[in-house]
C-alpha cells in the first residue's frame, strides 16, 4: 500500500516537472518564431528600401514597405507580450 502511494507521488512529481519543461519549450519556440519573423520582415523592408526599382511585383512600394514595418511591429509586440508573461523571480 505504501509503495503504491510512493509510486503515485513520483508519477505526479514527474508530471509537474514535465509540465514545466513543456511550458519552457513552448516559450522558447514562440520566442524563436517571433524573432525569426522580425528578421524576415526586416530583410524584406531593407530590400525594398534599398532596391525599389528591382521589385516589379510591388507597384505600390511605399505601401509594401509600410506593410513590412507593420509586421515587424506586430511581432515585436508579441515578443514583448510573451516576455511579460514570464513568471517573476
Amino acid at each position: 500500500h505504501r509503495d503504491l502511494h510512493l509510486s503515485i507521488r513520483r508519477q505526479r512529481q514527474m508530471c509537474i516537472r514535465d509540465s514545466k519543461q513543456v511550458r519552457m519549450n513552448i516559450r522558447e519556440q514562440l520566442e524563436d518564431y517571433f524573432v525569426g519573423q522580425i528578421s524576415k520582415h526586416q530583410i524584406n523592408a531593407e530590400t525594398l528600401i534599398n532596391n525599389p526599382a528591382g521589385v516589379a511585383e510591388h507597384p505600390d512600394i511605399v505601401a509594401t514597405i509600410e506593410a513590412e514595418l507593420g509586421k515587424i511591429a506586430e511581432f515585436q509586440d508579441k515578443l514583448i507580450a510573451l516576455k511579460d508573461l514570464e513568471p517573476s523571480g
